[in-house]
């Protein structure tokens, strides 16, 4: 099934993935470089949204690059987080339709549990 775009998804519900480790199932771990995962997406409304992603990162150059049906739409580095969890957002245009997100992992190191989209630009978003 797919995932309802705005809303909020664990990082271990993906459909597809290459090199993704999940930890007592309830987060993605041990990312390397070019990992990724995918998952279904069901975009309601045409717009902007914040993405936003809780992250435990250990190293200094973690990214994420978001890909829609194979484009390019988003980069996002990763903090070094000290060993605790954090959030990290940014603003991404959304067409409406279903595609199949890709979420890549060009420098991996860190962890990630749950990601979410919310309507609008620099919307917080508890996760």
């Amino acid at each position: 099934s797919s995932i309802a775009v705005a809303g909020v998804f664990e990082a271990e519900h993906f459909c597809n993935q290459q090199g993704i480790k999940v930890v007592s199932g309830q987060k993605i771990s041990k990312i390397h470089n070019g990992d990724y995962a995918e998952y279904k997406i069901q975009v309601a409304a045409s717009g902007q949204y914040t993405f936003a992603a809780l992250v435990n990162s250990p190293v200094y150059s973690g990214q994420f690059n978001l890909q829609l049906d194979g484009i390019s739409v988003l980069w996002l580095s990763v903090p070094h987080t000290n060993g605790n969890w954090k959030m990290i957002w940014a603003n991404v245009w959304l067409n409406a339709g279903t595609y199949r997100l890709r979420v890549a992992f060009p420098q991996g190191g860190f962890e990630v549990d749950r990601m979410a989209f919310a309507e609008g630009s620099n919307n917080y978003i508890y996760i």
